[in-house]
C-alpha cells in the first residue's frame, strides 16, 4: 500500500486487516484507481495482526486452502501454482479433498506480494467517527482526535473482530499471573496446563504444551468437532445463501450460532499425539464450564461447574474472539447516531452487505469480514470476503472489467511462480 492522504476517494475502507486487503484487491482488480481506494488504518501491513495471532498459537499450516488465497479470482489457487512449480499433480488432488495445507509463512508472503502488486492509498489513522454529509454527498472520516482524515463516496467497515475474548472468570487482577490468552506470546516448560476451549487455537495449544512435556487438561463446554473447513463446503454456494436469506430472523440467528461451533481439522500427527498422551495420562479431556479460578499460596485451581477442581500452573484461554460488533467503539458510535439494528452482537445488514439508514442509494456504508455475517454466513473467511467485495463492486456501481480482472490475476500468478 502506498502512503498519503486521500482528500476524496471513491471508496474508503476502514480497517487494516485481511478483510480490508481482500476488498482493496478486488476493487483494484476491477480497474478502480489507486487514489480511488483509501484504506484507513494505523499500520500499512494488512497481515500484521493475523501473523501475530498465528505465531502466538504456533500455527504452521492453513486449515485448508480452498479459495483462501488473495488472488481476485477464485481460480487459480495456491495448489495449482504449487503443482506447476513442483511439476506434480499432488497439490491439486489434495486440494480437491480439502487436504492441501499451504504453510502459514507461504500464505503470508503470498498476501504481502499481492498487496504490493495492487497498492491503494493508505491513510495512517485510527478512525473514531464517520459522518454522512448530505450537502456534499460524501462520508467524512474523522480520527479519534476528531480530525478530518478523508472524504469518501462509499465506506466499507472492515474492522475484523473486536479482539480476543476473555471470560468474566478470568478478568480478576489476582489471577493474571496464571492466565495467558492463546493469542499472546508464550513458552511452555513442562507445567501443568489447563487449556480452555475446543477450536483451532485450543488444538494448537494442546499440541504445543504436550510437545513441551506438559500435563494438559483440556476443558470445553462442547464436544470436540473435527472438520476440514470453518463451514462445510456446501454452505459456500449460491443455493445455500438463498436458503439462508429466506429464513426468518430467529432462524438466521440459530443457524449462525450453529455454524460458529468451534472445530479443528483432523491431522494424523495431532491425532497420534493426542491418543498417546491420553494413554500416558498427560492429556485429560473435561466436558464442562469453568466457574472460577482459585488462587492461593499453593498456586491456582480451576473450578469447573459440577466437575470439581483442577490444579494448574498455567491457564490458557483458547476462547476465540469477541463477536459483539458493539465492542468496536466506531460501530457503537454509528449505531447510536443512525439507529441501525444490532441483534445478538450482529449488525443487521441488508443482503448486499450495506447498512440500512446511512447515506443514500448512491452513497452507502457497508460491512465486510466478520461484521457482514448476518448477510453472508461465511463472510469471515477469505472466500467469503471476496464474495462480499464482489457484491459491493456491483452495489457501489464501481467499474467492472472482466478483462482487467483476468489480466490482473495472470500478472499476479506470474509474480508468484
Amino acid at each position: 500500500m502506498s502512503s498519503g492522504f486521500s482528500p476524496h476517494a471513491k471508496v474508503g475502507i476502514i480497517g487494516g486487516g485481511v478483510a480490508a486487503l481482500v476488498a482493496s484487491v478486488v476493487f483494484r482488480s476491477e480497474g478502480v484507481g489507486v487514489g480511488d481506494v483509501a484504506v484507513f488504518s494505523p499500520h500499512a501491513d494488512p497481515l500484521l495482526s493475523i501473523e501475530k495471532y498465528g505465531t502466538a498459537i504456533g500455527q504452521q499450516e492453513l486449515r485448508s486452502e480452498t479459495e483462501g488465497h488473495f488472488f481476485p479470482t477464485d481460480f487459480p489457487g495456491l495448489a495449482l501454482l504449487d503443482s506447476i512449480r513442483l511439476r506434480s499433480a499432488r497439490p491439486v488432488v489434495r486440494a480437491a479433498f480439502n487436504a492441501y495445507h499451504p504453510t502459514f509463512a507461504d500464505w503470508l508472503a503470498h498476501g504481502r506480494q499481492v498487496a504490493a502488486s495492487l497498492p491503494t492509498t493508505h491513510v495512517a489513522a485510527v478512525v473514531g467517527d464517520v459522518v454522512y454529509d448530505a450537502r456534499e454527498q460524501v462520508f467524512c472520516v474523522y480520527d479519534t482526535a476528531s480530525r478530518l482524515v478523508g472524504k469518501c463516496e462509499h465506506v466499507v467497515l472492515a474492522l475484523g473482530r473486536p479482539g480476543p475474548r476473555v471470560p468474566g472468570w478470568a478478568k480478576s487482577a489476582h489471577v493474571a499471573p496464571f492466565v495467558t490468552h492463546a493469542y499472546e506470546p508464550k513458552q511452555y516448560a513442562g507445567e501443568s496446563v489447563v487449556v480452555v476451549g475446543s477450536g483451532m487455537a485450543a488444538a494448537h495449544e494442546q499440541v504445543a504444551a504436550l510437545l513441551a512435556g506438559c500435563r494438559v487438561t483440556a476443558v470445553a463446554r462442547s464436544p470436540r468437532v473435527r472438520q476440514d473447513l470453518n463451514l462445510p463446503r456446501c454452505e459456500f454456494t449460491t443455493q445455500a445463501l438463498r436458503r439462508y436469506w429466506a429464513l426468518p430472523p430467529a432462524e438466521r440467528h440459530a443457524f449462525l450460532n450453529t455454524v460458529r461451533t468451534p472445530s479443528y481439522p483432523r491431522k494424523v500427527v495431532w491425532e497420534k499425539l493426542f491418543r498417546n498422551a491420553e494413554r500416558e495420562g498427560r492429556l485429560v479431556y473435561v466436558r464442562g464450564e469453568v466457574a472460577e479460578i482459585e488462587v492461593g499460596s499453593w498456586g491456582a485451581r480451576v473450578r469447573i461447574k459440577g466437575r470439581g477442581v483442577v490444579p494448574a500452573q498455567r491457564i490458557v484461554l483458547a476462547t476465540g474472539f469477541e463477536v459483539d460488533a458493539r465492542k468496536h467503539a466506531l460501530v457503537d458510535t454509528l449505531r447510536t447516531r443512525y439507529g441501525f439494528a444490532v441483534e445478538q452482537g450482529r449488525i443487521i445488514a441488508d443482503n448486499n452487505c450495506t447498512v440500512p439508514g446511512i447515506g443514500t442509494p448512491q452513497h452507502m456504508l457497508a460491512v465486510a469480514g466478520g461484521l457482514a455475517e448476518w448477510a453472508i454466513p461465511f463472510a469471515d473467511t477469505v472466500a467469503g470476503m471476496k464474495y462480499v467485495a464482489r457484491r459491493l463492486v456491483a452495489t457501489f456501481g464501481l467499474p467492472r472489467s472482466l478483462g482487467a480482472r483476468i489480466n490482473t490475476t495472470i500478472q499476479l500468478c506470474r509474480g508468484a511462480l
